[in-house]
Formats: C-alpha cells, sequence, structure tokens
C-alpha cells in the first residue's frame, strides 16, 4: 500500500468505544461493525489528514512495534475498511 494514500473515513457512518475496542455504525444503525484495539488506533487517523506513512510511525511509537509489522497491520486494516466501504483512500494531490 502506498505510503502517501491519505485514508478518509466514509461519510454518515459513526463509532463509539465499546469495551477495549469499538464499534462502527451506519446513520441508521442497522449495520455495525466491530474493530479491536490497534483497528479502532487506525480508524481514529483515519480523517483524511494523515497519510499511510504517517499512521505507521504513530503507530510503531503508540505500540512499540517495527515498522514491518506496523505497515502490514495497517495495510491489512485498510483494505478491509476499503473493501467495506467504511473508508476511501485518496492519493495527494500534488501542487
Amino acid at each position: 500500500m502506498e505510503s502517501a494514500f491519505l485514508p478518509r473515513r466514509t461519510k454518515g457512518l459513526a463509532w463509539c468505544l465499546k469495551d477495549e475496542g469499538g464499534l462502527i455504525f451506519n446513520e441508521t444503525g442497522t449495520r455495525t461493525w466491530s474493530i479491536n484495539p490497534l483497528g479502532l488506533f487506525i480508524w481514529d487517523r483515519c480523517d483524511g489528514s494523515r497519510d499511510v506513512g504517517r499512521i505507521v510511525r504513530e503507530m510503531c511509537q503508540q505500540f512499540e512495534i517495527d515498522e514491518a509489522d506496523a505497515r502490514a497491520d495497517v495495510a491489512d486494516f485498510l483494505t478491509s475498511m476499503e473493501d467495506l466501504g467504511l473508508i476511501q483512500l485518496h492519493s495527494p494531490v500534488a501542487v
């Protein structure tokens, strides 16, 4: 996955903390998705202002894991969320 991609949560979703992770749900509350603490950490950063590389670096610092593991975890999570339609990965705009 490209480090420069900017992940952004899909509009119309809400989320809350649940146990040690979180729940994501659509506007009507008819669909919910459960995420673990690591997923919640990544999800919180999918605001379109941080690129994948920055999320990986922040994860390395927070969880004291090596970059290769963090990069794989972030890529897996973002790919899954994109497949579910919960996030979009945007390429940065060149100026």
